[in-house]
């Protein structure tokens, strides 16, 4: 696992190379880190720069997780660090079977009908 000071020598190098040349229009810069270990996210969330958003996603999404992300999409460098719900979160409730609540198809008298039928 990199130290702190191991990515901002890269980033450092990577600065050097387009400080070469600082007119030219390059694409925006985006900088993710995916983390498998609560330490780990909690730590590199710290170091990130402020103001940032932070976002649960779970609803739906095959793999929830939790994203902090810097707020300014429009700048320069976009950034995002993420995880695991459960690497971030404690699972208090585990997931439900759907309950569901439907007009029957068949009345009463149809649905004995087909039963009668069936057992003839």
């Amino acid at each position: 696992m990199p130290l702190a000071k191991d990515i901002a020598i890269e980033l450092r190098k990577m600065a050097d190379a387009l400080d070469k040349e600082p007119e030219t229009e390059v694409q925006q810069c985006w900088i993710s880190y995916v983390c498998s270990d609560r330490q780990i996210f909690l730590n590199t969330a710290r170091l990130m720069p402020r103001p940032f958003t932070k976002k649960y996603y779970d609803e739906g999404d095959k793999y929830p997780k939790i994203k902090i992300g810097s707020k300014d999409f429009s700048g320069p460098i976009h950034w995002n660090v993420s995880a695991p719900r459960d690497v971030a979160c404690r699972v208090i409730e585990p997931a439900k079977p759907a309950v569901y609540d439907c007009t029957p198809l068949l009345s009463e008298e149809e649905d004995a009908a087909l039963s009668a039928e069936g057992g003839q």
